[in-house]
């Protein structure tokens, strides 16, 4: 997984490519979670995500959780097919705030 971080318009923009699993999960969570202050809003784009797991949505899913408990916002921007596949077989795309 690589990561591209920096801060646009006060917004943190954190873009992930390759893939969204176990090893690139953890390491996404200790990047991302010191961002989720309160009203902070933190988007990740995840269009060149190539692959993804259940590892990987459970950091989505704990950073999601994470930002509501501390009053920020974290959105999915762009999820590639792969991120898709694994939120619709999940049942879970409604948790998060996804932008298209």
């Amino acid at each position: 997984m690589e990561v591209t971080m920096g801060l646009v318009r006060d917004e943190q923009e954190v873009e992930i490519s390759g893939l969204l699993d176990l090893p690139s999960g953890d390491r996404l969570e200790a990047m991302v979670a010191p961002l989720l202050t309160p009203g902070a809003r933190v988007t990740i784009g995840l269009e060149a995500v190539s692959l993804a797991d259940s590892s990987g949505l459970g950091a989505l899913l704990e950073l999601n959780e994470m930002a509501a408990d501390n009053g920020a916002q974290l959105i999915l921007r762009h999820p590639s097919p792969a991120v898709r596949r694994v939120l619709e077989v999940t049942d879970t795309a409604e948790y998060f705030t996804i932008a298209a």
